[in-house]
């Protein structure tokens, strides 16, 4: 499975993200939240290197207007030498963040349907039956169920509440699984209807960009394409059909659905899809790089001892991206924008000044409107709040 992110501006495109997928980290490999890529699936892989993208231009911008350094020479050549494609930021005096430029849209390709109920849609096969094309999803209620064994369900009283409302799926799971395989990821349905409400730019940027959304979506698939398949895509990531929340301030981006035909003269043995031991990623500019989607780190890194996963980390961890974005802040830190955060910074290194964590440093500075939405939507869910606090037991961070 592979997925891309493209950008727009004014008319013009250009690939800026692209990624293969695998699978989700299962929890016996859980051991940092800072280091480790949890959800190795292409097209989370892509949203994350977006984030990073969204950083780097932003960087460029700040470059550009007050010839400081947090490019290296050759990305900011690259990006000036593209520079109608890739100077979309303004500031806002308003809102005292930065914003997209007008005319500045992105769009996100996936080569197959997401996974999770998207992937549950009727097609038609050849003439025959309606079939269901299954990825093996749970509801986060039925995985929580199936780790606490002694847990008494009532069936019937299960199947009424489902009519009332939506539950949150997992990552595809098989009924033979150990609890040890078991990913604590939420499905990449749930995952996009979240960054719809929340914005694709992540809590990290929370404080200093406005939301980003993405205008479009393109999944190519073996389904027709029918307005029953787009409407049900859109219903499943528009969080108004779950749960009503004040506002209604969720953003659909436009579904198309391409008709993918396979090849009926390749044997079936190249029908067959073998995973790939390993994920790829790429943004603008870096190069094309490895992650071992077994344990969320270098490809060939071994992770028993935890000590170690500093020197293992795929740099795309939340460690590296907090790390890049505080050495932003602090370059810029009489600007407007950071003073606030940056406020709040300083005095919790000068309180732990041999303990700094970029992490934790970031989390300080986030926005605090973007953490009361996300508490709401947990608070209101209480099976994502239990899967949640069942992936921090196992991270014990708590």
């Amino acid at each position: 499975m592979i997925s891309a992110i493209i950008l727009e501006n004014n008319n013009k495109y250009k690939i800026i993200c692209f990624s293969n997928g695998t699978k989700s980290l299962p929890n016996f490999n859980y051991k940092s939240r800072k280091f480790q890529i949890f959800d190795c699936h292409a097209e989370i892989l892509a949203l994350r290197c977006f984030k990073f993208f969204l950083l780097n231009a932003l960087c460029y911008h700040l470059d550009k207007l007050n010839k400081k350094n947090l490019l290296n020479k050759n990305e900011y050549d690259l990006f000036n030498s593209h520079n109608e494609f890739f100077d979309i930021f303004e500031y806002n005096k308003i809102s005292n963040k930065f914003i997209l430029k007008k005319g500045v849209n992105f769009h996100l390709y996936i080569s197959e349907n997401p996974c999770g109920e998207c992937s549950n849609i009727k097609y038609n096969n050849n003439n025959q039956e309606n079939l269901n094309e299954m990825t093996g999803s749970k509801s986060l209620e039925e995985c929580l169920d199936f780790i606490d064994k002694n847990k008494i369900i009532d069936s019937k009283q299960k199947k009424i509440e489902k009519k009332l409302e939506y539950n949150f799926m997992t990552k595809s799971i098989r009924s033979d699984f150990k609890i040890n395989n078991l990913s604590y990821s939420l499905s990449c349905t749930d995952k996009i209807m979240l960054r719809n409400i929340l914005g694709y730019q992540g809590k990290y940027l929370s404080s200093i960009l406005e939301k980003i959304f993405i205008n479009s979506i393109t999944i190519n698939t073996s389904l027709i394409n029918t307005k029953e398949n787009i409407n049900k895509f859109k219903n499943c990531i528009n969080y108004n059909f779950r749960k009503k929340i004040e506002n209604n301030i969720c953003s659909i981006p436009e579904i198309y659905f391409i008709n993918h035909k396979n090849d009926t003269n390749n044997s079936k043995e190249k029908n067959e899809k073998n995973s790939l031991p390993f994920s790829s990623y790429w943004y603008f500019p870096n190069n094309v790089k490895k992650v071992d989607p077994s344990n969320g780190i270098k490809t060939g890194g071994n992770i028993k001892n935890i000590d170690n996963i500093d020197f293992l980390r795929v740099k795309i961890s939340n460690y590296d991206f907090c790390k890049n974005l505080f050495n932003v802040m602090i370059n810029f830190k009489n600007k407007k924008i950071f003073k606030k955060a940056i406020n709040k910074i300083e005095k919790s290194i000068m309180n732990n000044i041999n303990n700094v964590d970029f992490c934790d440093l970031i989390e300080l500075s986030l926005d605090s409107k973007y953490i009361e939405l996300k508490k709401k939507i947990h608070d209101e869910n209480k099976d994502v709040k239990d899967f949640i606090g069942k992936k921090r037991k196992i991270l014990k961070i708590i």
